[in-house]
């Protein structure tokens, strides 16, 4: 039986911090080490791996039969390159901006507001219910609609205009 071979890797930085109790309940934790050097761009340091070492593993996922799916260095670099020249290319700004759903936003808002609503300790039956409404949603493909929805509601709130829920027919 052979052994795995491991490395030394550095992970998380931090590893002195203070811990501060204020009366609200509310704990801060404060690093007692110095900020370390960081790029001036998020890209710098993709650009830099591209490089260096342009076939390495940049994300790797299960498919559906198993089997790795990854995406190296250099392949993310171009998909980072090419998806901010469609962003540029369309105009957007901070007057123009654009919504990235991903399938976990619906899911976070809603036990966001749920917390907001019913406070922090949700009963497990309320938890196993949104769990189980919005496995439907997802399985139905309608997370996107819920989050538009939800967006032009919040609108319509800020704008002060009136809206109401309808009856279930």
């Amino acid at each position: 039986m052979s052994m795995a071979k491991y490395r030394d890797v550095k992970i998380g930085g931090c590893l002195g911090a203070t811990a501060e109790m204020r009366a609200d309940g509310s704990l801060v934790l404060r690093s007692t080490e110095a900020l370390g050097g960081y790029p001036a761009r998020l890209t710098d340091r993709l650009e830099h791996w591209a490089a260096v070492a342009p076939d390495r593993v940049f994300a790797a996922r299960r498919g559906a039969d198993g089997a790795w799916v990854t995406v190296s260095y250099a392949q993310m670099l171009e998909r980072a390159r090419r998806l901010g020249q469609a962003l540029a290319t369309r105009g957007l700004s901070a007057e123009r901006p654009i919504a990235i759903l991903s399938d976990n936003d619906l899911e976070h808002l809603t036990f966001a507001g749920a917390r907001e609503r019913w406070g922090d300790q949700l009963e497990d039956a309320a938890v196993e219910r949104l769990v189980y409404e919005l496995k439907v949603i997802q399985d139905m493909g309608f997370s996107s609609y819920f989050l538009i929805v939800w967006d032009l509601i919040a609108h319509a709130r800020r704008a002060g205009m009136q809206h109401r829920r309808l009856p279930a027919q």
